[in-house]
């Protein structure tokens, strides 16, 4: 169960608020008719729209992770977070091309064409080359007083390479992986911590709780110029809290 002095449901509803203010400032999904009746699509098929959306994605796989953490689903869990890793660089790669006026061209016009399904033939741009644009980008504001913490640095960046190479197996589903789920009798298919499958450490989640506050902040004010005081506020609260271990 996690426990810490920031209730993580506060930090939801601060996200939940900004998520609603950031979304007002690009044009409706349109509604389009189908085969079996209708479906939604972006307007404008814009990098900040596509930032929307991943950021959308990003809320409800922290309520999710913090459920599966609770109910002793870490396989589960860390699956999750992998998938986080990624919306999270996504954001940051679409955020820089913006602010880089990279938007709209060579490896970003790719990623959208990719992510708004426009032609049959794209492909998105392996994560990779994802994130070897954002190391490109940060080298340029590495010496900026104020630059941005929305990334993991150092030790931090080590441990998310090893997550995803932890829970490569659970996400292709392998044998290995799935025989930590047998207990000598059956496989354990109701969660929980007595089977012998490795708990993530919980303060890892609360990692991710950071990083998506520090990502907010930092998309909030330099993509869509909306300033929010509370989420600079979280941001320290969980610096310090994450400092402490």
């Amino acid at each position: 169960m996690l426990s810490m002095d920031i209730n993580l449901n506060d930090v939801i509803d601060v996200l939940c608020n900004t998520f609603q203010k950031l979304e007002n400032t690009v044009s409706k999904p349109q509604r389009k008719k189908t085969c079996q009746g209708h479906t939604y699509e972006s307007k404008d098929k814009t990098a900040q729209e596509a930032i929307i959306q991943k950021l959308a994605r990003y809320i409800t796989s922290l309520q999710s992770a913090k459920i599966l953490n609770e109910k002793g689903f870490y396989q589960e869990q860390g699956a999750l977070q992998r998938m986080m890793d990624e919306y999270s660089e996504d954001v940051l790669f679409l955020a820089y091309g913006i602010f880089f006026n990279d938007d709209g061209k060579g490896i970003h016009k790719d990623y959208l064409n990719n992510f708004f399904q426009i032609g049959s033939k794209n492909k998105k741009p392996c994560q990779g080359k994802i994130r070897e644009y954002i190391d490109f980008r940060e080298s340029f504001l590495e010496n900026l007083v104020e630059k941005p913490n929305v990334s993991l640095q150092g030790e931090r960046m080590d441990a998310s390479r090893n997550l995803r190479r932890a829970y490569s197996g659970y996400i292709h589903g392998d044998s290995p992986t799935i025989m930590e789920m047998f207990n000598g009798k059956s496989f354990n298919i109701y969660g929980g911590d007595k089977q012998g499958l490795k708990k993530v450490d919980e303060e890892e989640i609360l990692n991710y709780y950071y990083r998506g506050v520090t990502i907010f902040n930092a998309v909030s004010t330099s993509v869509f110029g909306i300033d929010v005081p509370s989420l600079f506020r979280l941001c320290s609260a969980l610096s310090r809290h994450l400092g402490q271990f």
